[in-house]
């Protein structure tokens, strides 16, 4: 992969950059806050869409950008015989990746373009190829454990350490299961019940109870039933038989007081027909009598209308002369009432037209006219109702005299009306019968009237009595009959039997009963039984699981044992580093460095200098000679892991390099441009030494401006 050029607008930063890459060795060089670590993130960015670190991508946008201003990064590159260019924006959010005709515009699909064509995935090329600061030769501070957990990361193995923990949290959680009762305790319970039960069982086969106890029980119910249905019988005919008696009895009473009734009806009848004359001749007497009294009552009311008559006529006067009015009056008092009421009703109008203006509260222009037309209207009002008041009062009098001559009409009909009913009352006088001799023999009549109905009442009633009875009578007869015939068909049992049969079935209940609570008894043990039963089941599958649990405990700490950093990792990181130390002494031997090295059991490694003298672990190597050891371990491990990729990039790798130590890096990094070219491993090498500037092929200079 030959990067060719980086162009950054408003990440992190920079303003604008446009940075040309050269096969070889670039040194990429500026004071401390020049971006120089940022130019790096924002290559990482262009390759795998993430330039690194926790912080949002937001983050990386210039702090002097826009909300419409573009914050991106674009990156033209080369790998084999393609050119492609990758762009990703931050500010408005897109992606692109072109390479000859094609394109891609997905976050996803241009990763896995990149990475396809480069032949190393995203981790590959964030760890292999992006050495970031410290990342050179820190591990040669560090202390065992901690160097074998940065190799695990460094070769991937960093979920080793966290399955370790996992699995130790998993198995502290495990819970085995445990019981409340142990195995011979539940034993003992259980053998105790199945006791129970064999003594209920023997107990229950004691009882002494009929092979068939439904036949035996009816045997003894029919001799039971047999005595008890003849007693009750017995018992229905006697008193059927009283009540047959009683109703003889009523019948005879019935049949006297029927008698008694007949011969008070045939008395009443007789009295009946002989005061029928007399009853006649005082009807038509006292209807006489009412009229007479009628008639005197209307003489006295004709006395009291002719007394109001006389009043009233004395009250009324003599006759005015009658008022005349003509039919010229008459139409000329029609016009007058027409021409009042449209006069008023236009003075009416105009009142209510406006003359002061609602907003500027000024008189109208027309308001002069209207109060001209108001005046004039008035006058000749007053001149018309001036010229119908005489006329008004005449048809006044007219109506008047109409009305007194309807009311003289009145009193003469009136008149007339009193003279014709005094003529009718004239020739009536009172009959000859006495009045209370009259109402005296309508009265007997009518005591006697009643009290032949109430007894031919009473005597109906007695008849439809004598009916119910003689129903009853022979109901009774046909129910003794039946009872006798029932007897007669019953066998006789004694009582004596009656008592032996409620013995034997008493005797039977008793049994039966005490079977019963045998049986529930049995039910309430075998049920314990299988209660404890199903209790040692229980136990021994827990323990079963238990054992199981336990097993499986065990092995996952086996497990886990593997996945120590002491173990697995430290065995994998000690073969890969154990595979490269070749690569690492041969490429010591083309920096001309003055040792070589070994692994020792620590995953660290010791230098055996070329004087044959020497032998000092890495830590206490010169920074110079660190440095120098150090970009010799990670090229090596940039041509295992990604050498498809031909990049390597390094953060500061001489930081810490003092005045005297720079000198071990010129032979290096002239071997390293070599090795460079030979390889086409293209380098991109950080530093803020421009002293070393002479010793790369090409050389970016970055200021604090950005640019």
């Amino acid at each position: 992969m030959l990067i060719r050029r980086i162009q950054l607008e408003n990440f992190c930063q920079h303003r604008r950059q446009d940075i040309r890459l050269v096969p070889g060795l670039n040194m990429i060089v500026g004071s401390n806050g020049a971006g120089k670590t940022n130019l790096l993130r924002a290559i990482q960015f262009a390759m795998i869409g993430d330039s690194g670190g926790e912080r949002e991508k937001a983050a990386d946008i210039y702090q002097g950008c826009g909300p419409k201003d573009r914050s991106f990064v674009q990156m033209e590159f080369s790998h084999g015989e393609h050119e492609m260019t990758v762009t990703r924006s931050l500010q408005p959010s897109s992606n692109e990746l072109v390479i000859g005709e094609a394109s891609w515009s997905t976050v996803n699909t241009i990763n896995e373009e990149i990475g396809r064509r480069l032949g190393a995935s995203k981790r590959q090329i964030s760890d292999y190829v992006f050495v970031k600061q410290r990342g050179v030769d820190s591990m040669f501070d560090q202390k065992p454990a901690e160097r074998a957990s940065s190799l695990a990361s460094l070769f991937g193995l960093e979920n080793a350490e966290k399955i370790w923990r996992y699995v130790g949290e998993f198995t502290k959680d495990i819970e085995v299961p445990t019981t409340l009762m142990g195995e011979a305790a539940i034993m003992n319970e259980l053998t105790a019940a199945q006791t129970a039960a064999d003594d209920i069982v023997e107990e229950m086969e004691s009882i002494d109870i009929p092979e068939d106890v439904e036949e035996y029980s009816a045997d003894q119910n029919r001799i039971i039933t047999g005595f008890d249905t003849r007693l009750r019988l017995a018992n229905d005919r006697d008193i059927v038989q009283k009540r047959i008696d009683g109703k003889l009895g009523e019948l005879g009473e019935l049949a006297e007081e029927t008698k008694v009734i007949q011969v008070d009806i045939d008395a009443l009848a007789d009295a009946l027909v002989h005061i029928a004359g007399d009853v006649a001749t005082a009807k038509k007497n006292l209807s006489q009598w009412q009229t007479y009294h009628a008639t005197q009552a209307a003489r006295e009311q004709l006395a009291k209308d002719e007394a109001d008559y006389q009043k009233q006529r004395a009250d009324f006067g003599e006759i005015p002369d009658e008022p005349i009015m003509d039919d010229e009056q008459r139409e000329r008092l029609t016009k007058l009432r027409a021409t009042c009421a449209t006069l008023r009703q236009r003075i009416k109008d105009l009142d209510s037209m406006a003359t002061i203006c609602p907003t500027c509260n000024q008189e109208l222009p027309d308001a002069h006219t209207v109060g001209e037309q108001l005046v004039n209207l008035r006058e000749t009002l007053q001149i018309a109702e001036h010229d119908k008041l005489p006329l008004e009062m005449l048809a006044e009098e007219v109506e008047e005299f109409k009305k007194w001559r309807e009311e003289c009409q009145a009193f003469a009909d009136w008149k007339a009306s009193l003279q014709e009913r005094a003529a009718a009352l004239s020739t009536l006088t009172a009959p000859n019968m006495p009045e209370s001799d009259c109402k005296e023999i309508l009265e007997e009549q009518e005591s006697f009237s009643t009290a032949l109905v109430d007894l031919q009442k009473a005597k109906t009633e007695i008849e439809q009595e004598q009916a119910k009875v003689g129903g009853a009578l022979e109901q009774l007869r046909e129910r003794l009959a039946n009872v006798t015939k029932q007897l007669q068909d019953i066998p006789v049992v004694l009582a004596e039997e009656a008592d032996t049969a409620r013995s034997n079935l008493g005797s039977l209940r008793n049994k039966l009963g005490q079977r019963n609570e045998l049986s529930r008894n049995l039910a309430v043990a075998q049920a314990t039984i299988q209660r404890w039963e199903d209790l040692l089941g229980d136990v021994r599958a827990t323990l079963e699981s238990a054992g199981r649990i336990r097993e499986v405990v065990a092995h996952l700490e086996e497990v886990r044992n593997v996945f120590h950093r002491n173990e697995a990792p430290r065995v994998v990181s000690y073969t890969y580093i154990e595979q490269m130390l070749e690569d690492v002494n041969r490429t010591l031997e083309i920096f001309e460095a003055p040792f070589r090295v070994e692994m020792d059991e620590y995953l660290g490694f010791t230098a055996r200098f070329l004087d044959g003298v020497r032998v000092q672990p890495d830590r206490r190597l010169s920074v110079g000679e660190r440095i120098v050891l150090a970009m010799a371990f990670r090229i090596t491990v940039n041509a295992t892991f990604a050498g498809q990729v031909g990049l390597l990039i390094m953060d500061e790798p001489t930081a810490g390099l003092d005045e005297h130590n720079l000198g071990c890096l010129p032979r290096a990094l002239e071997r390293l441009r070599e090795l460079s070219h030979e390889r086409g491993l293209q380098v991109l090498f950080v530093t803020h030494e421009p002293r070393i500037g002479h010793l790369f092929d090409h050389q970016i200079t970055l200021n604090n401006e950005g640019s």
